[in-house]
């Protein structure tokens, strides 16, 4: 029982580590949206969502997370 919980602990954490990428992309492309920030910050939120994205890809591989 304990050893579930321990591997849910690690996935809630990974997660976490990739949701705070998250929130820093969507922060940085609504701002950007709004021109609250310059033309150039774009590939600034780009690099960002990359980031993000394989984030997810590397703990989805892992933990053999398969998404449907």
């Amino acid at each position: 029982m304990a050893r579930g919980r321990k591997g849910e602990n690690r996935v809630r954490d990974a997660y976490l580590a990739c949701k705070t990428i998250k929130v820093q992309f969507e922060r940085c492309y609504n701002n950007f949206k709004r021109k609250e920030l310059p033309p150039e910050s774009l590939e600034e939120c780009e690099t960002l969502k990359r980031e993000y994205q394989g984030c997810i890809l590397y703990y989805m591989d892992k933990f053999g997370i398969i998404r449907v």
